[in-house]
């Protein structure tokens, strides 16, 4: 355990602590004369409040509910954060598609004129810096 910072430590023993009894909150460790207090977030993570002083019992109580709100707050950020990814992935999907139906449209009876049309579009619906089709005859 030397060279690991206390943070560590405490993250360490307080996840420790939440996998036995996960219904327990808060958690209360002591170190070098510093009382810390871990709150699980369920479904996101622990909050870890420190203080030089100990906490009054009947604040830590009323603190218990109030850090289930933040959980579900910090759950719901993340939630919106991962479907703005999740549109703007389906976003850059339709273009592409777009792209490919117009192309697919304009292509002509000329094999060679369609085949650089569809290597330009292979190019940029891949993101290519270049694209190049040499036919061996």
């Amino acid at each position: 355990m030397q060279g690991r910072s206390i943070y560590q430590r405490l993250l360490d023993e307080m996840a420790g602590q939440a996998r036995v009894a996960p219904a327990t909150a808060p958690f209360t460790w002591v170190q070098n004369g510093f009382f810390y207090y871990g709150f699980p977030l369920k479904n996101f993570g622990l909050l870890i409040l420190g203080r030089n002083v100990e906490l009054d019992p009947m604040l830590l109580h009323e603190l218990t509910p109030v850090v289930a709100v933040l959980g579900r707050s910090c759950c719901a950020c993340l939630e919106y954060e991962q479907r703005l990814a999740s549109e703007s992935a389906l976003h850059k999907q339709r273009q592409r598609l777009r792209y490919l139906t117009e192309s697919l449209a304009r292509l002509s009876a000329d094999n060679h004129s369609s085949i650089s049309q569809l290597t330009a579009l292979a190019g940029e619906v891949l993101n290519a810096d270049c694209a190049i089709y040499y036919r061996l005859e």
